[in-house]
C-alpha cells in the first residue's frame, strides 16, 4: 500500500501535460502508422503521466528531506526511480 508523501504542498500549482505533445510521442511509438488513439484514451494517458510526474517529485522531495537536504537533486530522483517504476508499471 502506497503512503502519500507530504513533502509537496497541497496547494502546489497545477502541473499540466500538453495532450498534443503526448499524442505526438505516442504516435512515434506505434509500429503501425494507421494506429490511432481516441480522445478519452489520450486524456487518460495524460492524467496517468501527470500523476507519475507528481508522485516522482513528491518521493524525490521526501528522499531529499530524509537525507537532510533542502534541495531536490538528480541523485534523489535516481534513488526513488526503481520503486516508482515498480509502482507505475
Amino acid at each position: 500500500k502506497l503512503q502519500r508523501c507530504r513533502a509537496v504542498p497541497k496547494k502546489s500549482s497545477a502541473f499540466v501535460i500538453q495532450q498534443k505533445t503526448i499524442q505526438e510521442l505516442m504516435l512515434m511509438g506505434f509500429q503501425d502508422e494507421k494506429t490511432k488513439m481516441n480522445a478519452q484514451a489520450l486524456k487518460l494517458t495524460c492524467e496517468i503521466l501527470r500523476l507519475l510526474a507528481h508522485e516522482g517529485a513528491a518521493r524525490a522531495a521526501m528522499q531529499a528531506k530524509l537525507q537532510g537536504d533542502h534541495e531536490v537533486t538528480l541523485e534523489h530522483l535516481e534513488k526513488i526511480l526503481p520503486q516508482l517504476m515498480l509502482d507505475f508499471p
